[in-house]
């Protein structure tokens, strides 16, 4: 009995064994650690994981040093932090308090997911054309599991919105080992039966190696395989798997999926509809009259065109065919013996071999004047093109080619010594901010980048430290 009261004297209080405890963990000082990025919360701090293959640890970074990182922090980054080790007392929870933060390259799992988002890049699996997704639905197919609350709210938002759309339930598992066998069969089998309008493959928000089912590369090209419009609907809107590049279309969460799906709500739907019908019922009479008022004017017709009537028209028109033709045959017969007398007495009062004769002599004249004139013409040219060739023969045009020649060769090796790229060639450099201005000793200031012109290319660097020199 003595020793359990001893026991109790000396007991500490949960507050003050924590107390303790956080006072031993800021004792141990700055940690440099180095781990990759896994299960990140961007708020206003910064709540992530530290992990390797073997632990994890949970960090805290707050927002004023968040701010001041040089790069975004994401998940599956492989970083160095340095912290110190705290304990938040309302709750016990172990926690790195991060003061500062850099990248020490990429995470393996990172790594690995942008090397295969890569290779179907170059495959062309996401530059596939992309089908459109239906505005009306009557059946949709749900890709995910059958135990979570996804399919719950996508049931609940397609029952507010349209509850006529029929849920048909692809059940697979959307984490672990198994995940990525079973969300293929569930794909397949959503292939084979063709029975939905669209597709959507979903799950809730989760870390991010919970999502990494849906960025293995058989779910992925199996996606992108799918004859039906599929819809990927992963996690929350920060969260990208990469079935969101091969699917037809991305939604930010799988209730945003379902109204995509449900575009046109039911009371829209009921409103189309009457709208249809009342347009319908129209069309219809509008049709009714106008054959009404067709059968009126055909039997008017009819009646106004009886065969006896026709016949009578017919006889009518023939008569005065008749008449017209017999009136124009005469006309034509008149034009034409007038036609015929006057050319009878045109050609009995000209001569035509007189004339022929006149004609003929004076064409010979004028040949003769044309020789004269052609050999005066080209005698003159004869005379004008030897003067040229003098003239050209006494310039000696060779010669002075030359001398241009030479001219210009010594104008061209002034020219090389004033460029500007061959004094980069002797070593020379050229420095200038990233504004294009040259660099000046009283503008420059440290951290600034700049751009130095060498002979071959362009260097791009900062500027760590400035010395004057007299």
């Amino acid at each position: 009995m003595s020793e359990n009261v001893g026991v109790a004297l000396h007991a500490l209080s949960v507050s003050r064994f924590v107390e303790l405890t956080d006072e031993v963990l800021q004792g141990l000082g700055t940690a440099c650690v180095i781990g990759e990025i896994s299960e990140l919360y961007p708020r206003s701090h910064l709540y992530f994981k530290l992990k390797d293959d073997n632990a994890s640890v949970d960090c805290l970074m707050w927002g004023n040093l968040v701010r001041q990182l040089a790069f975004t922090p994401q998940a599956g980054m492989l970083v160095q932090v340095t912290g110190n080790s705290s304990l938040y007392r309302k709750n016990g929870q172990f926690k790195l308090l991060v003061r500062s933060m850099q990248p020490a390259g990429q995470g393996h799992i990172l790594e690995r997911l942008e090397q295969l988002k890569r290779r179907l890049e170059a495959e062309g699996i996401f530059a596939r054309p992309k089908k459109a997704i239906p505005r009306f639905v009557d059946r949709v197919g749900i890709i995910t599991s059958g135990e979570g609350r996804v399919l719950h709210d996508i049931c609940i938002t397609l029952a507010r919105r349209n509850p006529l759309i029929e849920v048909k339930l692809y059940a697979a598992a959307v984490q672990g080992r198994e995940a990525s066998a079973s969300l293929c069969q569930a794909l397949r089998q959503a292939y084979a039966d063709r029975v939905c309008d669209v597709l959507i493959i979903c799950r809730g928000g989760g870390s991010f190696e919970d999502l990494l089912p849906f960025s293995d590369e058989a779910v992925v090209r199996l996606t992108a395989q799918s004859p039906l419009p599929i819809i990927s609907a992963v996690g929350h809107e920060p969260d990208t798997a990469l079935t969101d590049f091969a699917a037809d279309l991305r939604a930010a969460t799988p209730t945003a999926a379902a109204e995509i799906v449900s575009f046109y709500p039911y009371s829209q739907l009921q409103q189309f509809y009457t709208q249809l019908t009342e347009r319908l019922h129209n069309l219809i009479m509008l049709q009714l009259d106008e054959r009404d008022a067709s059968v009126e004017r055909l039997q008017l017709r009819l009646q106004a065109s009886g065969p006896l009537q026709q016949i009578q028209l017919r006889r009518s028109r023939v008569a005065q065919l008749e008449q017209q033709l017999q009136h124009l045959l005469v006309q034509a017969l008149q034009v034409k013996t007038q036609r015929l007398q006057y050319l009878q007495q045109a050609l009995l009062t000209h001569n035509l071999e007189r004339r022929l004769g006149a004609d003929k002599e004076r064409l010979s004249k004028c040949t003769q004047q044309l020789d004269i004139l052609m050999a005066q013409s080209l005698q003159g040219k004869f005379n004008a093109l030897q003067h040229v060739l003098q003239q050209l023969i006494a310039c000696r045009l060779e010669d002075r080619l030359q001398d241009r020649k030479q001219a210009l060769a010594h104008m061209v090796g002034r020219l090389s010594a004033l460029n500007p790229l061959d004094i980069l060639q002797r070593g020379y450099s050229v420095t200038r901010d990233l504004q294009g201005k040259l660099l000046n000793i009283h503008e420059a200031f440290p951290g600034q980048w700049i751009s130095t012109q060498i002979a071959g290319g362009e260097v791009i660097s900062r500027i760590e430290e400035l010395k004057l020199t007299n």
